[in-house]
């Protein structure tokens, strides 16, 4: 593909070229570009030796015991060190839930915390999929559509 933002004009003056633009496609299947989501309560699994407890829904639902322990895990450490740094000033707008971004080289991860920080429930997808089918994730409407 070239980049050049002159290279499409030119046929105009230099005579007709046919120029073909691919259009994007605006049907996306979402389970192929997810790495994981879940919904937890954190208060069921809060006792060592009872993690899994917590976990209410998993995908994919074959995935080991072990990871889904470790993601959901991650998930409530992430809450747990970032509420060292909020303000407690600072409080949420009366409809909007308490959520975390995560973006890594691989991944772009969103939690959201619901009914009152009862539940949490996590996303992940998988940056490279997500390009290779011309996704752009953008975590602010994934959470939008998950909390409604």
């Amino acid at each position: 593909m070239n980049y050049n933002p002159f290279y499409y004009g030119s046929g105009i003056l230099a005579g007709n070229k046919e120029v073909t633009i691919s259009k994007p496609n605006t049907f996306v299947k979402l389970l192929p570009l997810v790495d994981y989501f879940f919904v937890t309560c954190p208060e069921f699994g809060a006792k060592e030796g009872f993690e899994k407890e917590r976990i209410l829904f998993f995908y994919p639902t074959g995935e080991d015991i072990k990871k889904q322990i470790d993601v959901t895990g991650y998930s409530d450490a992430v809450y747990n060190f970032t509420d060292n740094f909020l303000s407690k000033s600072k409080l949420l707008e009366k409809n909007e839930f308490e959520h975390r971004y995560i973006t890594t080289d691989k991944y772009a991860q969103i939690m959201i915390r619901v009914e009152n920080g009862r539940f949490t429930i996590g996303l992940s997808l998988k940056k490279k999929e997500c390009k290779e089918s011309d996704y752009m994730i953008h975590l602010k409407t994934i959470k939008i559509q998950l909390d409604t």
